[in-house]
């Protein structure tokens, strides 16, 4: 797995939140679905209605890392 990517990071287990702009794509769901298999991932699709940016920007200071698409 590649570390820079943020799909591995030795035996640590990483809190991931990944912001979606657009609403999910293949390439998307395909990083999302490997990094779950190591990591506790989170993820915000900004496309759909009612979002708690409150909420949201207190996800973002909780995670370890924060991918946006």
């Amino acid at each position: 797995m590649n570390e820079d990517a943020g799909i591995e990071k030795g035996n640590t287990i990483v809190s991931i939140l990944h912001i979606l702009s657009d609403g999910a794509l293949p390439i998307i769901d395909q990083a999302i679905d490997i990094q779950s298999g190591i990591h506790t991932l989170e993820v915000v699709d900004l496309s759909e209605a009612d979002i708690d940016y409150d909420e949201l920007v207190s996800k973002i200071f909780a995670c370890n890392k924060v991918i946006t698409w």
